[in-house]
Parts: structure tokens; C-alpha cells; sequence
């Protein structure tokens, strides 16, 4: 049987940038939208004695983080959710204002450094990427979807130009395998099926390893959260100083 690989740390890049420009302070309150390893909580927390609301999808980041959460306790409260709901969520805590939000989008380090999650570049994994381990995987989603929809995942979000003929590989492969080889998120890259249909160059080549995370995000719906939390925010900040946000030429509307 093989030993689960041990959890790796994960560092935010920025930590120190964002902190500083988030500036915390006694008695505000801020939500850390994608918690992932309370890198960012645990700093504010300790800048300042301020309370930190950290939202993350993933059960197994909320799971590690109640150590966390006890140790700051009370100023720290874990909620098991998306950034994009962030306002369903902080409702029922009667949250109305904050001092500010963090979000660090993308995969974690722990993540990535699980094959079994199947976001790896590396290691041979199920083609799973579920950053809540709910709904259909990414295996699902490559075996139902058309030609026209993958293509478009890879165009749009990998900016890939090749996107047709990558799809029609991955779909060759798929035929004559009578199963799924996820060759171009290269869940498994020993058996790289688009190895002979990559660039030369070596900035082209690179290219292909960017679908991977292009999948991942067309999954978990990153950018559709962000686009929609970032309208909640703006309609928030206008009812706040006084307008409908019904009213008015190219006022975004609260999503459903």
C-alpha cells in the first residue's frame, strides 16, 4: 500500500507586500478568502489584534486549520465555502463591513504536492483538480464535454492556439485507449501522448504545461468568482454611499 505523501507547506509569495498594503489594525476585521495554509491569517492576526474571518472551499484546509483557529480563538472563524459566496456566507455572522480581503487565487502548495489530488505537473495521479472534492472531476468533465467546448476551455484560458488540434489528440488518445489520458494536463507524463505535437521552442513548449492550470481554474470556477465577488463589492460600496445599485447605466447587478 502506498503511504499518502507528506503535506507541504504552503508560503505565500507576497506575504509581506500584502500585509503591508493591507495595513491591519486593532479592532478591524478582515477575511481571508482563500485560506489554504493560514499564511496570510496568521499574519495579520499577528500584526494586529484584529478578528479574521478565512473562507476556503477545500475541507482539507479548513480541517488542518481548526489548530489555527484555536490557537487565535476568538479573533479567528473558519467557514467552509467560496470566495465567491463570500457575502451568503457572512451573513448569517452579521458581518455587513469589512477592512479588508485577501484572495490568493490558484492551487496551494499542498495541493500540488498531493498526486492524489491530481493538480500535480509531475507525479501520476487520479485526473481529479476538485478544490472541494464535490461534483464531477476533471476526467468528467473531458469525457463529456464536445470538441467545441474543450477547444474553447484551452483557447480561452490557456490562450492556447493549437487548442483544436491538442483536443483532437487527447480525443485520439481517448478512442484507442477506450479510457481517459489526460496528456495535456499531464496528470501522468510518462505517457504523453502530445509529446510529438509540442513546439520546438522552448517558450512554445512551455505552453502546454499552462493547460493544466487553464483546466483547473475552467473547473473550479476561479475567475467566474472573482468577477462576481468583485461586482457584489462594487454594489455594496454604492449602497453604502447611497445608491441603488438597480439604478443607472452599466451598474452591475448582485448575482443569484
Amino acid at each position: 500500500m502506498s503511504e499518502r505523501p507528506t503535506p507541504v507547506l504552503h508560503v505565500p509569495v507576497l506575504l509581506n507586500e500584502v500585509v503591508a498594503a493591507l495595513q491591519p489594525r486593532d479592532g478591524g476585521r478582515y477575511v481571508d478568502g482563500t485560506f489554504g495554509a493560514g499564511g496570510y491569517t496568521t499574519a495579520m492576526l499577528d500584526r494586529a489584534d484584529c478578528r479574521v474571518i478565512a473562507i476556503d472551499r477545500d475541507p482539507d484546509a479548513i480541517s488542518a486549520g481548526r489548530a489555527l483557529a484555536e490557537r487565535y480563538a476568538p479573533r479567528l472563524r473558519l467557514i467552509e465555502g467560496r470566495f465567491g459566496d463570500m457575502a451568503e456566507l457572512l451573513a448569517p455572522h452579521g458581518v455587513r463591513r469589512l477592512d479588508g480581503i485577501v484572495l490568493d487565487l490558484g492551487v496551494s502548495s499542498m495541493q500540488l504536492g498531493d498526486p492524489g489530488r491530481g493538480f500535480s505537473f509531475a507525479a501520476d495521479g487520479p485526473l481529479d483538480m476538485r478544490m472541494s472534492g464535490r461534483g464531477d472531476t476533471a476526467a468528467d468533465l473531458i469525457n463529456g464535454a464536445d470538441l467545441r467546448t474543450l477547444s474553447a476551455i484551452l483557447r480561452q484560458y490557456g490562450e492556447e492556439p493549437a487548442a483544436g488540434r491538442m483536443v483532437m489528440v487527447v480525443i485520439v488518445v481517448m478512442v484507442v485507449a477506450g479510457a481517459v489520458v489526460m496528456a495535456v494536463a499531464r496528470v501522468h507524463p510518462a505517457a504523453d501522448p502530445l509529446a510529438q505535437h509540442r513546439y520546438s521552442d522552448s517558450d512554445d513548449e512551455q505552453r502546454g504545461d499552462q493547460v493544466q492550470p487553464r483546466v483547473e481554474v475552467f473547473r473550479n470556477d476561479e475567475l467566474g468568482q472573482a468577477e462576481r465577488d468583485e461586482a457584489k463589492r462594487e454594489d455594496a460600496d454604492r449602497v453604502r454611499d447611497g445608491h441603488d445599485p438597480a439604478e443607472g447605466e452599466g451598474v452591475p447587478r448582485l448575482a443569484a
